[in-house]
């Protein structure tokens, strides 16, 4: 449906009424007399019924001047007196964003009420010279038709959702013409437009209205079209695994990392080059690794996707530990000592490290 014109849409609408059809120019015939121009301009469909009565006095043309559609309808109406007789002409209009169904029945039904209103006697003229009104289905017409002015976004993103008790929704943001939808509560809607206080929204299956903005309910979900990356953030909602192994590794910096016997040294006193070997010096400082560590898992907390960020940096904080263990068992060793001196000369800093990063791990797969 989405690939066809609005004229080819229209067309289908029609077949679907057992009232309506179309005659050979493109009118759509309600019943068997009332016959209804289809004509589009840059934005609208415009739907448009003309009558003659062929005696009209004055008292009859202020009288069809007095039950012309006012200010409230979108659609307009204008009484031309003729030779003693009256000319009628009502038009009802559908904007193109806005056109679906439901919006075209609804305008359809309305201008047919209003002619029935004015009860002009005579059926539609045949207008002299009438121009030849664009065809429903021809190939022709399809390149003829003007583009939308605004499309549903490529990739559909709900960032809105009906709140309880449900919504109305109109064909456009005037709260004096008929609501065109009721939608029910949770439907996920995507803000594609606003103005003031109305939204047009646009459905999951590219149906589009105009709501109350104020009362609709935003989601977590992005409001670009562009499809959401593991690295974007947004939610506002940290994941609490991740963001308590974030904090466990920045904290194990400053616990106890090897006890000397005379003096103890944590993280920021100690060169990451011991990771490597354990006569290394200088910077940086295994505090500092761990400090970017923890910092980096902590942005990991925040984001939509923090699976891929998570399990690096849960690796790379276990790694650390583990490196300085066996740094440590190699000093240990080589001053005569054994694998049980471990515990007299590390501290309890790497413990919390390597917990910190597990942590950091498992948040990431969950």
């Amino acid at each position: 449906m989405a690939d066809k014109t609005p004229l080819e849409q229209l067309s289908d609408w029609v077949a679907a009424e057992s009232d309506l059809s179309l005659d050979e120019k493109g009118r759509i015939v309600v019943g068997d007399e009332m016959r209804i121009d289809v004509d589009l301009d840059a934005e609208r469909l415009l739907l448009s019924h003309s009558s003659v009565e062929p005696a009209a006095g004055t008292d009859r043309l202020a009288e069809l001047r007095s039950r012309l559609p006012g200010r409230a309808t979108t659609m307009t109406g204008a009484v031309d007196g003729v030779d003693g007789g009256a000319t009628v002409k009502i038009t009802n209009r559908v904007f193109l964003d806005g056109l679906n169904h439901q919006t075209f029945a609804t305008a359809l039904r309305e201008l047919v009420g209003a002619v029935d209103a004015l009860g002009v006697a005579a059926a539609q003229p045949e207008p002299v010279a009438e121009p030849e009104p664009v065809a429903p289905l021809p190939a022709a017409t399809a390149e003829a038709a003007p583009e939308p002015t605004r499309e549903t976004p490529p990739a559909w993103v709900a960032t809105h959702v009906v709140p309880s008790g449900g919504m109305s929704a109109w064909p456009e943001p005037n709260p004096e013409l008929q609501p065109v939808a009721n939608l029910e509560a949770r439907v996920r809607l995507s803000v594609a437009e606003r103005r003031g206080d109305w939204a047009r929204v646009v459905g999951s299956n590219g149906w589009t209205g105009w709501v109350d903005a104020r009362r609709l309910v935003a989601t977590d979900a992005a409001p670009s079209g562009a499809p959401s990356t593991g690295f974007s953030f947004g939610s506002g909602k940290p994941k609490p695994i991740i963001l308590v192994g974030a904090l466990l590794i920045g904290l194990s910096a400053l616990l106890p990392w090897l006890d000397s016997g005379f003096e103890t040294f944590n993280a920021m006193d100690l060169s990451g080059m011991i990771l490597f070997d354990y006569e290394g010096t200088g910077a940086p400082y295994i505090g500092w690794i761990l400090f970017g560590i923890g910092a980096l898992t902590l942005a990991a907390a925040f984001m939509r996707k923090p699976t891929a960020p998570a399990v690096v940096l849960g690796i790379a904080a276990i790694a650390v530990p583990v490196l300085f263990a066996a740094q440590i068992y190699r000093l240990v060793t080589d001053l005569g000592g054994s694998f049980g001196d471990l515990t007299d000369v590390i501290g309890f800093g790497p413990a919390a490290t390597l917990v910190g990063g597990i942590v950091a791990l498992v948040g990431g797969n969950r």
